[in-house]
């Protein structure tokens, strides 16, 4: 992901550990161990860690001109 942001100067990841935490506030997320599904700025899941298959996301943001 990292070499994809670096050809895609107009796009940055924004922090994924801010928007589960409001999605926990929220009631929308039930998993209590936010720092588990967080790698660096991108969220991952894992088969046997988490009740779930393995899953990548990224937040991002386009960087204004």
């Amino acid at each position: 992901m990292r070499t994809v942001l670096a050809e895609a100067p107009d796009f940055s990841a924004v922090p994924c550990a801010d928007e589960l935490q409001h999605l926990r506030d929220a009631g929308e997320l039930a998993w209590q161990d936010l720092s588990s599904l967080a790698r660096g700025d991108f969220l991952r899941t894992l088969p046997g860690v988490h009740p779930c298959e393995g899953f990548f996301s990224a937040i991002l943001m386009r960087n204004a001109r």
